[in-house]
């Protein structure tokens, strides 16, 4: 029978508490293990004295994360093989002796302790890399951005040894304790779907990180093809009924038929799980020239989804012809057909042409996991939450003016965050931002006097009336600076520090946004780019809720 102290931490366990933290202390011959044990608020301690029993049972438990990042304990039957891992990590990750120089981003960290460093290479394709900082040392260290790539570098040799991202911080009085893995962050936190199908093996390896944006480094052996070749893409669409087969652009819309594609779909084990593929749906087909599966999948469906939207226009039309020269070229109307809602899925069929090797893939990548809380989650909240408190307990009609901007920032910020889509990302962050910046003053350059002087000067000039009107509008406008002078001033105000690089992202995020709004062609938008500007948006954010807030004015 175990003993009563180590039945009742088992009955703890049994009823919901989990072990928060074990401590160990010997005084006066005394030998004391306290354990603190939670269950949502409610907190239990067991102080347990000179019990053997006992203190070797508590020694079985030992600290790890569970699949959602939340620190745990876990019960360990096998102490040897669990003490021998231990040291076998310690010493592969073991740094030399060397002036190491650590950055986040481009800051560099003043006095890194560098305890442990584990070098990507073969059979070890992500490395590690593990250090502490002093915080009073590091002055800039509330102008870091955990998003931002962790960099190791020997300063030696000028060689850098570790790329990676910031995976967790620990604080601990004057200390942050970094912990680093290798590789982008997206190959951590994105969760594929796909089922390959006759597939090589270099290919599957080389299919989820290249869908992360990370080059494949294969050290010896086959390596993946990269050359260009042709590919088939078919998606099955949900909500649209035909009676024969129709081709718009270089796309083919029909039934399921009974050719080689739709034999290797029928037959495989996402068509047998998933509903999308029923034969009854119709189904997009394109062939593409690519280098990879990957960007295959990418080309294709855009091809398709440009033809879904056109054909959307096509069935939303509510004028009754357009006209090209002499000739009227009427327009059908159905209202039936007008509100008639159909659906591009996210599901993708690939198959390199002139071979079987295929792969079935669920476009819509799922980000990140639930939001998991081991311990009470006000503890975690509770930092941040006392600037916001004073808003979030009020309804709209009792905030002032200012209250109203953060919390309508606050949602389209929440929109970004929460959409998958990069071109979405953009335009919300844009529109946080401009909650943010809408009441941002600066100081006047042209006063109504300077004005009305710049007016009688034109006035003397020998202009037509439209060019006047024109004038006068933009005398209007001198004292509206332009939007990279008032994002700058309002990050000097709430002392914001932002290096140039993360500026350039700024001006880089202003021009895609432009060319969208005024319906130019839009560049490439980088994952690491839009969590800049989803960083600089949160602590712009974050810092104007501590500026004096206006007085509640009721709305209408």
């Amino acid at each position: 029978m175990p003993s009563e102290n180590v039945q009742k931490l088992k009955n703890l366990i049994k009823e919901g508490y989990k072990i928060h933290s074990i401590s160990l202390s010997v005084k006066n011959q005394v030998e004391k293990v306290e354990i603190l044990l939670v269950h949502g608020r409610e907190k239990k301690i067991m102080a347990v004295e000179n019990d053997d029993e006992f203190t070797n049972f508590s020694f079985h438990f030992k600290p790890f994360e569970d699949s959602y990042g939340n620190p745990i304990f876990r019960y360990v039957e096998d102490l040897d093989a669990y003490n021998k891992e231990v040291e076998k990590q310690s010493k592969m990750g073991k740094p030399p002796k060397k002036n190491y120089e650590i950055s986040i981003g481009g800051r560099k960290l003043i006095e890194p302790f560098l305890f442990q460093l584990i070098k990507a290479g073969p059979g070890q394709p992500l490395g590690e890399a593990n250090f502490d900082i002093k915080i009073s040392k590091n002055n800039h260290f509330k102008d870091l951005d955990f998003r931002d790539p962790a960099i190791v570098k020997d300063f030696d040799l000028s060689e850098v040894v570790f790329t990676g991202h910031v995976y967790k911080v620990i604080y601990d009085a004057d200390t942050a304790r970094f912990i680093c893995r290798g590789g982008p962050a997206s190959l951590y936190i994105q969760k594929l779907k796909v089922e390959f199908i006759n597939f090589k093996r270099v290919e599957a390896l080389n299919f989820p990180t290249e869908s992360a944006g990370i080059k494949s480094n294969f050290h010896s052996g086959p390596k993946p093809n990269f050359k260009k070749r042709l590919f088939t893409i078919i998606c099955p669409l949900l909500n649209l009924k035909i009676p024969n087969t129709f081709t718009i652009g270089d796309v083919t819309f029909y039934h399921s038929e009974h050719n080689d594609d739709d034999k290797i779909i029928k037959s495989s084990d996402t068509c047998k799980r998933n509903a999308k593929w029923d034969k009854n749906n119709v189904r997009a087909k394109t062939v593409v020239e690519a280098t990879s599966f990957i960007k295959a999948i990418q080309i294709g469906y855009r091809k398709i989804s440009q033809i879904v939207d056109w054909i959307r226009l096509r069935v939303d039309i509510s004028f009754p012809y357009y006209q090209r020269n002499t000739h009227i070229n009427p327009l059908s109307f159905n209202f039936q057909k007008q509100y008639s809602r159909f659906e591009l899925t996210t599901q993708i069929y690939c198959r390199e042409n002139n071979t079987k090797s295929a792969c079935i893939y669920d476009l819509n990548v799922k980000i990140g996991h639930p939001l998991v809380f081991q311990y009470d989650p006000e503890e975690y909240f509770a930092g941040i939450y006392k600037k916001f408190k004073h808003m979030l307990s009020k309804s709209q009609q009792e905030m002032s003016k200012k209250e109203l901007r953060i919390v309508s920032s606050l949602h389209w910020l929440s929109l970004a965050i929460n959409s998958n889509k990069s071109m979405d990302k953009l335009l919300y962050l844009w529109t946080a931002l401009e909650f943010i910046l809408s009441e941002s003053k600066l100081e006047k350059k042209f006063n109504e006097s300077d004005r009305e002087e710049i007016r009688r000067k034109i006035m003397e000039l020998n202009l037509n009336n439209e060019q006047l009107e024109i004038i006068k509008a933009k005398i209007e406008q001198l004292n509206n600076p332009p939007l990279m002078v008032t994002i700058q001033n309002e990050l000097d105000k709430n002392e914001i520090k932002l290096e140039r690089d993360e500026l350039e992202v700024l001006k880089k995020m202003r021009k895609l946004r432009n060319d969208v709004i005024h319906g130019k062609a839009s560049g490439e938008i980088g994952d690491e780019d839009i969590g800049k500007f989803i960083s600089i948006v949160e602590r712009l954010l974050v810092s104007i809720v501590d500026e004096p807030l206006e007085s509640p004015t009721t709305m209408p």
